[in-house]
């Protein structure tokens, strides 16, 4: 739907590459989540496996119907729109981005974007989190997900240097910002270090 045919042949061996890398990704995430409820909860490889799948499901299906009704031009359509492009392969993104708003079809859009909230939810966080949620503020409680963990990721962005590192970023940190980490780490930062949850 992005692509000329082509255009399409023209990067095909860098696209087949990128999903790869996207395919590779999912896959290793799915492993570390299933591994992780294996070694610290009863049950077998398949039972997490099928538990995994529907939390995904039970995500997705909350965030496409509380999209149904939302417009391309809509706030809450334009947030979560970037989640489209980081579910598509990098090449696909660099050739043909500028075109998901007009050549890729409303619904198709919606459904791209509930899938990939749905599954970084449950790969960052467990199939506890949403197995706990009751259905009807599971799409709201996704949202919020996803705009707090855009927050932390421009916190860790001040914080991470040129390197990857930490050091001497903590300083230039403003107070505001040093507060919110600090909370952060007071309330989940033993939870999220032992990664049973």
């Amino acid at each position: 739907m992005l692509l000329s045919k082509e255009e399409f042949l023209s990067i095909k061996p860098a696209l087949v590459a990128d999903v790869l890398v996207l395919l590779r990704s999912l896959a290793r995430l799915e492993g570390e989540l299933l591994f992780c409820e294996y070694n610290n909860y009863h049950g077998s490889l398949p039972h997490f496996s099928e538990r995994i799948s529907f939390a995904i499901a039970k995500v997705r299906d909350a965030v496409s119907d509380a999209l149904t009704h939302v417009l391309p031009t809509d706030a809450l359509f334009l947030e979560l729109q970037p989640l489209i492009r980081e579910a598509l392969p990098k090449k696909l993104v660099e050739v043909a981005g500028d075109r998901i708003a007009s050549s890729f079809p409303v619904q198709y859009q919606r459904n791209a974007i509930a899938s990939a909230l749905a599954s970084k939810l449950v790969y960052k966080e467990g199939i506890h989190l949403v197995e706990a949620q009751p259905v009807d503020h599971l799409a709201q409680r996704a949202f919020q997900y996803y705009r707090k963990e855009k927050e932390i990721r421009e916190l860790l962005r001040q914080l991470e240097g040129e390197d990857g590192s930490a050091q001497g970023r903590l300083d230039a940190l403003s107070d505001g910002d040093k507060s919110v980490i600090v909370d952060i780490l007071r309330r989940g930062g033993v939870r999220a270090s032992l990664s049973i949850f």
